[in-house]
């Protein structure tokens, strides 16, 4: 059964959540320098089938890194073309020369902007040992990693054991809505506290033969169930993971919140069977001022090839029984789990 899609966003939870046993003390409000779009960025290519990555174009490897912008000390994920084989990466952490082999992607945690440059290892030994030959020469590619500069909250990376993981502010809660299916299954909000304005939500959820686009697009068709005077400010294509996804933004009044008018950022984007919904929402009067942050956080989502038991945000949550007063904002025929 399609779990109702508007669920992976920002809407009530209707379901039994759980607390992690303790968290720690919310971070204070960040300081925001102007807000950067990101995603103007070309996208790498264009995806064949539902949730295939992005292809190369004709004139080299697409090497990219995601998030980008990134927050300070935030974890950026270096992304190339398994075609390349081994490579030597430099720049950031990786110094002048470091050979990475058997993956196509490596992290740093950069605290400034940096340069990174991949070039295929065999043809860099090549050109070494020649010490000349344009034959030789590897093919190098560049990706400016752009690190935004001011005041921002500490960050937790949660790692779920499905094989994904997220960054959040540190002393954020996690509650985890219960569904069937848990492994194709997933709806995760994390905030200070139940039902707070500002959060960010993951849901998993079987789209086997969707594409981004078509997941995108079933959100649409749910999000006024559950927000009123809802104005959609931007939708467009993007990538995440080399994966073709789909962006949006909106903003309205969740009718659990009905005098406080919040904006949201939606990232959905397929990967096998499985659809993704990444999304972030605050008060609208604050936006501007976060939106550089909650990016960041959304744009963090990654896949990890080793999936670990969280351990922070907490890794022991305990059930905590839904709140009367979300309960009583509840819509009938919103496809809400009970």
């Amino acid at each position: 059964m399609f779990v109702s899609l508007f669920l992976t966003l920002l809407i009530s939870q209707a379901a039994t959540p759980a607390k992690p046993d303790s968290a720690a003390k919310p971070a204070p409000a960040a300081k925001q320098d102007a807000v950067v779009k990101p995603d103007a960025a070309v996208k790498p290519g264009a995806a064949g089938k539902p949730g295939e990555a992005a292809k190369s174009p004709a004139n080299g490897p697409v090497v990219y890194a995601e998030p980008n912008p990134a927050l300070p000390g935030q974890t950026v994920r270096i992304h190339w073309p398994s075609s390349l084989g081994a490579v030597v990466l430099s720049g950031g952490k990786f110094g002048a020369k470091t050979s990475v082999k058997g993956v196509n992607w490596a992290e740093d945690k950069p605290v400034k902007t940096t340069i990174y440059a991949v070039a295929e290892e065999a043809a860099s030994l090549a050109k070494d040992c020649s010490g000349k030959g344009a034959n030789s020469a590897p093919k190098r590619t560049v990706v400016t990693v752009h690190v935004l500069q001011g005041a921002f909250p500490k960050l937790a990376t949660y790692t779920d054991t499905r094989g994904w993981r997220v960054d959040v502010i540190t002393g954020w809660n996690r509650y985890v809505v219960s569904l069937p299916d848990p492994a194709n299954n997933a709806l995760i909000y994390f905030e200070k506290d139940e039902d707070d304005v500002e959060r960010v939500a993951v849901s998993m959820v079987p789209a086997d033969g969707m594409t981004s686009a078509q997941l995108m697009r079933k959100v649409e068709t749910e999000i006024p169930t559950q927000y009123d005077m809802l104005v959609k400010t931007g939708l467009k294509e993007t990538t995440q993971g080399g994966i073709d996804a789909a962006w949006m933004t909106f903003t309205g009044t969740e009718v659990s919140h009905p005098n406080t008018p919040s904006k949201s950022m939606v990232l959905a984007f397929v990967k096998g069977p499985r659809g993704y919904v990444i999304s972030a929402r605050t008060a609208a009067k604050l936006y501007d001022q976060r939106e550089q942050l909650l990016r960041g956080l959304v744009r963090s989502f990654a896949f990890v090839d080793r999936p670990v038991v969280p351990a922070d945000p907490a890794k022991k949550p305990v059930v905590k029984p839904r709140s009367s007063r979300r309960a009583a904002h509840e819509k009938p025929n919103s496809g809400a789990p009970k």
